[in-house]
């Protein structure tokens, strides 16, 4: 039965990864899921940053990529944490970047 609660969100995570994929403070990703809650999405990502932030910085990018993910359609819960990058590829993605998906426009530092 699609749309049970408790089911993985293949599109929404394809659609989520290439969206951190893009953002410069994302190394990899190391795990990511999307999981339908009722009729909301709840979403956990570990992925590996620059091992040399800072903790403000790490805090900084923490909240900027919280508020994209909360920003895409019925996401209603996030939890991101993270982990120094070890030079590894852990993460591939199911499939081609969604059209539906603007290149990401970071703020200006």
């Amino acid at each position: 039965m699609r749309g049970a609660i408790g089911e993985t969100d293949e599109q929404m995570v394809n659609h989520i990864a290439h969206m951190l994929s893009d953002h410069s403070g994302v190394r990899d990703i190391k795990e990511l899921e999307v999981v339908k809650e009722g009729e909301f999405l709840h979403v956990e990502t570990k992925i590996e940053i620059d091992p040399e932030l800072s903790v403000k910085e790490a805090d900084e990018l923490q909240d900027l990529l919280a508020q994209l993910i909360l920003s895409q359609p019925s996401v209603d819960d996030v939890l991101i944490t993270f982990d120094a990058d070890d030079g590894e590829t852990h993460w591939k993605h199911l499939s081609t970047r969604p059209e539906s998906l603007p290149p990401l426009r970071e703020p200006k530092a």
